[in-house]
């Protein structure tokens, strides 16, 4: 059994380990070998010194002393943020209605403007299904026949930004959006 637990870090993807309320990040580690490096995630921010790896599902520290302060706070609000984020990713309801049925349920709280970009950004990076380039993207969400899902994940002031079916990247604006009319008084 491991002694210590995996969290995702604050982009999707990134890996913390945490053990004792404390967070590690990996550290350079030779391709070929069965073990991994880690320290301390407050490396780089405070020099803290904690230094180990992990090996057979076990973490070992052989620098075990940390200049850094134990954050559990930091902690919780970090796995609450991944919560919401991968509740954002479902697209089954508001983001309000996430952010207050998570927060209430965690006990703490994190203000929203903190994570709201996060969660629209997390929404949007689910892809439609087959869409190749950025023209059938628009036509696909602005269809009457297209799922609820998909629509809310469509904000019709941005540029948007995807990689499409085929791998490739797409970047456009929205076809219904439109700039503001200036009033001009010169003749």
């Amino acid at each position: 059994m491991a002694n210590y637990k995996k969290i995702e870090g604050f982009r999707k993807n990134s890996t913390l380990y945490e053990s004792n309320n404390k967070l590690y990040k990996k550290d350079k580690t030779p391709p070929d070998k069965d073990y991994m490096y880690i320290r301390c995630k407050e490396y780089d921010t405070s020099r803290c010194k904690a230094r180990g790896f992990i090996m057979a599902d076990q973490l070992i520290l052989n620098h075990p002393d940390h200049t850094c302060a134990v954050n559990e706070l930091y902690i919780k609000q970090l796995k609450l943020k991944t919560e919401l984020k991968d509740a954002a990713e479902k697209g089954e309801k508001t983001f309000k209605k996430i952010y207050d049925s998570k927060v209430r349920k965690a006990g703490i709280s994190i203000p929203m403007p903190d994570v709201i970009s996060a969660m629209k950004k997390r929404r949007a990076s689910v892809l439609p299904p087959k869409i190749a380039k950025p023209k059938k993207v628009v036509e696909f969400l602005e269809s009457e026949d297209t799922d609820e899902k998909w629509k809310s994940n469509y904000y019709t002031s941005v540029t948007h930004e995807m990689i499409s079916a085929d791998g490739e990247y797409l970047s456009f604006m929205s076809k219904s959006y439109q700039r503001p009319k200036c009033h001009s008084t010169m003749p």
